[in-house]
């Protein structure tokens, strides 16, 4: 992690959760299960589970477009297993005394994988052409990012009304209409025809647009500076040169999905060790090679070719990432609990 700038960020952190559903999900689900839940079963385990759970839909909703439309109600039950265990981990943890660095870090690092992986099924489900569902994939890594940002330099997360709980609820009823009414034409994404599907894709989009301003605006109140995210913008957007350029989407949706978890990462490990700095490295401009290549190069490589590259670069530096934020936290805990223990 870069560590040129030393001025202090908040390591403690308040959370004004103000999502619609949650305490719908409380009282239903969630409430009644963590009880339950064994204290063997660690809570970074669940959390893991959460996020496979999350990935395995992927799969799960594109079979369903091909001919197995029971695969909806496949992709549903297990987005439903990961909102789950996304809500239950972080209370099993303290209720058990084993909260702890590694376990935010996973907690929130990985959330941005899920998050890109519902903005993904979104899309195939709703069979959203290449470029509109690129752009959920790019406004949702931003969203996910800018969350953070205000975490990361004023100490408050703020969860919106509309977030990932009413995100997934949303596309779970989705893939439950598409497997009941048996992929009707009304929900399938049109440039051609306005219908139910391009006023859903219409709307995402505009609403993770507008959500950019209340972060930026509470952080500038804070003092922060808002223009340090133009460099983030910019890659993520530089994602969607590729369908513009006639290639598919699910590649770079994939890896702008992953971008954005990558930098909410790299943001916690700095705010754990409790200075500023930059929001990407050098090395996350890397991305951008491979869009200039597709640009300037046409006849060098297949467009595919071209966005497989920078999957293949932004999953690299997330794993560095990773890594690096995993022996990070061990380090804390393990500092942590010799400091009790003394």
């Amino acid at each position: 992690m870069n560590q040129a700038k030393k001025t202090a960020v908040p390591v403690a952190y308040k959370v004004d959760d103000q999502e619609l559903l949650l305490d719908f999900y409380k009282k239903a689900l969630w409430n009644r299960m963590i009880p339950r839940i064994p204290a063997s079963i660690a809570p970074n385990t669940i959390t893991i589970v959460g996020q496979l759970m999350a990935l395995l839909a992927i799969p799960a909703a594109y079979l369903a477009t091909t001919g197995a439309p029971i695969m909806y109600l496949v992709s549903a039950l297990l987005l439903l297993g990961y909102l789950t265990a996304d809500n239950v981990d972080g209370p099993h943890a303290r209720r058990t005394g084993q909260a702890s660095p590694l376990g935010e870090f996973l907690d929130h690092g990985l959330d941005g994988i899920a998050s890109g992986a519902v903005l993904l099924i979104t899309g195939l489900v709703l069979r959203a052409d290449p470029i509109p569902m690129v752009l959920l994939g790019v406004l949702g890594a931003i969203g996910f990012i800018m969350v953070f940002w205000e975490q990361f330099r004023t100490g408050l997360l703020v969860i919106p009304r509309v977030s990932s709980t009413e995100g997934v609820t949303f596309l779970m009823v989705i893939e439950l209409i598409l497997f009941f009414a048996q992929d009707p034409t009304w929900l399938q994404f049109s440039m051609a025809e306005f219908n139910l599907a391009t006023a859903i894709i219409i709307i995402t989009l505009v609403g993770y647009a507008a959500a950019m301003a209340p972060p930026i605006i509470r952080g500038a109140h804070a003092g922060a500076k808002g223009w340090e995210l133009l460099p983030v913008f910019a890659l993520a957007g530089s994602y969607a040169v590729f369908p513009a350029l006639g290639g598919q989407a699910i590649i770079p949706t994939i890896a702008v999905g992953v971008f954005g978890a990558d930098v909410v990462c790299r943001m916690i490990v700095m705010r754990h060790q409790g200075h500023a700095g930059r929001l990407l490295s050098p090395l996350h401009f890397l991305m951008l090679v491979p869009a200039l290549g597709a640009v300037a190069a046409p006849n060098a490589w297949t467009v595919t070719g071209w966005s497989t590259l920078t999957l293949i670069i932004t999953v690299g530096l997330y794993a560095r990432t990773l890594h690096r934020g995993i022996i990070e936290m061990i380090a804390r805990h393990e500092k942590a609990q010799a400091h009790v223990a003394s």
